[in-house]
């Protein structure tokens, strides 16, 4: 029965049978086991396109036509990039860097961003208007006002974010203007299907429209099969690095055709997926020096200590999004992980600029740091830098130096793509003791000028370090009893998507019925035995208690699996607080 239900669920909603013992290994096994993970990624092979099959590269290179177009005509055209969570934030760091580069080479920005809650959500989980097509549709109307023609990239890991639906179905319906693409990474027939409150469409529906404007020629979708997440469901993982790869590829060859005049074909393209794979290895080959960050991350948690990533440029906006999924993924307090930039909101650029008024969680630079937390920075603490290139050693010594004061661990990630120099290294490993050092793999040479070489290797660069911090923000968080076998134990629900995913956690954990599941989901939700009265209730109202509500999978996994009352199962909790242990020693009672 259970492997039947597995074939008709989203790849990215299945467990992965790479990490099913994710959950029991040591900090190096759990870097092994997210490079086993990584490189199916880039490999494929799940009877479905995978990354570097070549529909996949035709539609990347119908992209970048329709791309380098609006890029030598920005005036009128636009180019929108638009997501949820990790999608949307993926969407800001490619229209910023890519902005960025055309104004280098001199050309006009012709690339915007939207994310659905808005700039906040670059920092802090904002899950609810994900629910919402017609706020999608909404705003994307508002971003495109006066403009003549737009390429829509709307990107959904899952073929299941209702504010994406909703911007797809807008661009459908206005197709004179519009070329839309849907980046994801499910079969369309696995889009998702659950019923949206206050639109008479489902996500598939919207999804198969879009197959449709493809046979057309009016639309694109891009949807490579990546395989299941390390953590089951967790598409900030492979999902949110897929999407890295594909837009940053679409990006830098539609610049190198426009700005470079460059001819781009079948393979350019599988020789920029190709660095991507090299950069996997180039990583991992440093599996020894990543699980010593790991462990250290680890450890801090586990003594109520916190993780801080500094630094600068992109590499210090890596930390912070990585730090901005811990929330909603872990269930974690949203100040155990955070990320600081340098320069603050001058560095991040965003569209609404500085943020910092809406309280200490969207303070974010160096300064902002130093005024706000260094006095109570304490030896439980761990700081990770990230650094793009030794020359940013004399930036970042000063702020170490303070911080090993305090006895906490002072450690750093430094991609380079030049031959080190030993003074250098002597330097930097004086700085910091316990470091990453990853030397990455040649840039591509496809032709493209020294400008766009030196931003394919920041792009390059900023993927592997999302590599390196996943891993240690998923690591310490497994190593705190967030993780059972290799699911999300303490997901909150705050969003329609992770309502049910939580009543398949509980199904597949406690091998019950979807009926059962979802009366333990619904009796940890309310704290009540009697459901009978919430079934016809609709999910945006579980969703508004969610958000109040903690540990509603691990209630309900106890109620669930040993017929406790949500009470019950609370105290369980309370007596062993780590839950991967609370939910073993109730099975075991």
């Amino acid at each position: 029965m259970m492997a039947a239900a597995t074939s008709t669920l989203p790849f990215t909603e299945r467990s992965n049978p790479l990490t099913q013992n994710i959950d029991v290994a040591d900090c190096k096994g759990i870097v092994d086991i997210l490079h086993s993970c990584d490189e199916e990624m880039l490999a494929g092979s799940f009877q479905f396109p995978g990354l570097q099959d070549d529909s996949t590269v035709r539609t990347i290179l119908g992209a970048v036509d329709h791309i380098a177009a609006i890029m030598q005509e920005p005036e009128d055209h636009l180019v929108v990039m638009s997501g949820c969570g990790t999608s949307g934030r993926m969407a800001f760091l490619a229209a910023t860097t890519c902005n960025r580069l055309l104004i280098q080479s001199g050309r006009k920005a012709c690339c915007v961003y939207l994310i659905a809650g808005g700039d906040r959500a670059l920092l802090t989980s904002q899950e609810a208007p994900e629910d919402d097509p017609l706020l999608g549709a909404s705003e994307l109307q508002q971003a495109v006002t006066g403009k003549k023609k737009v390429f829509y990239i709307g990107i959904t890991c899952g073929l299941s974010a209702p504010y994406v639906a909703g911007q797809l179905d807008y661009c459908l319906q206005h197709l004179e203007t519009f070329t839309p693409l849907l980046m994801g990474f499910n079969p369309v027939q696995l889009a998702r299907d659950h019923g949206i409150e206050k639109w008479d469409k489902t996500v598939k529906d919207v999804v198969v429209e879009m197959e449709q404007a493809t046979k057309d020629n009016k639309a694109f979708i891009l949807n490579p099969v990546v395989g299941p997440e390390p953590i089951t469901g967790s598409t900030r993982m492979k999902g949110g690095s897929a999407t890295k790869i594909l837009l940053d590829t679409i990006l830098l060859l539609a610049a190198q055709k426009t700005v470079d005049q460059c001819a781009i074909n079948e393979h350019t393209v599988r020789t920029f997926l190709g660095a991507y794979s090299q950069c996997v290895e180039s990583v991992y080959s440093k599996a020894d020096d990543i699980s010593c960050l790991v462990s250290n991350a680890g450890k801090s948690l586990q003594a109520s200590g916190h993780i801080y990533y500094f630094g600068l440029g992109t590499a210090g906006i890596m930390g912070c999004i990585d730090a901005s999924e811990c929330v909603p993924t872990y269930g974690s307090d949203p100040t155990d992980v955070r990320g600081f930039v340098r320069g603050g909101y001058d560095t991040l650029n965003n569209a609404a600029g500085c943020l910092d008024n809406l309280g200490p969680l969207y303070r974010l630079s160096w300064k902002n740091f130093c005024d706000d937390i260094l006095g109570r920075f304490n030896s439980s603490d761990s700081a990770i830098f990230l650094l793009s290139s030794p020359d940013e050693l004399g930036d970042c010594t000063e702020l170490a130096e303070q911080l090993k004061k305090t006895g906490v661990h002072v450690m750093a990630v430094l991609y380079n793509f030049q031959p080190t120099d030993a003074k250098v290294m002597v330097s930097f490993s004086t700085v910091f003791p316990q470091s990453v050092l990853l030397q990455m793999p040649p840039v591509p040479a496809t032709g493209g000028s020294t400008a766009l070489r030196a931003a394919a290797c920041r792009r390059l660069g900023e993927f592997a370090l999302k590599l390196v911090c996943n891993s240690v923000s998923t690591g310490a968080h497994i190593m705190v009893g967030k993780v059972f076998q290799n699911f999300m134990v303490d997901v909150q629900i705050r969003n329609n998507k992770l309502f049910y995913r939580a009543i398949r956690i509980v199904q597949h954990l406690s091998d019950c019925s979807q009926d059962t599941a979802t009366r333990a989901v619904l009796s940890a939700l309310y704290d009540t035995d009697d459901v009978t009265s919430l079934a016809d209730i609709n999910v945006s109202q579980h969703v508004e208690r969610g958000t109040k509500q903690g540990k509603v999978v691990p209630v309900a996994l106890l109620c669930a699996a040993l017929q406790l009352s949500p009470r019950q199962a609370r105290q369980q909790l309370m007596v062993t607080p780590v839950i991967r242990h609370a939910i073993l020693a109730g099975i075991n009672k």
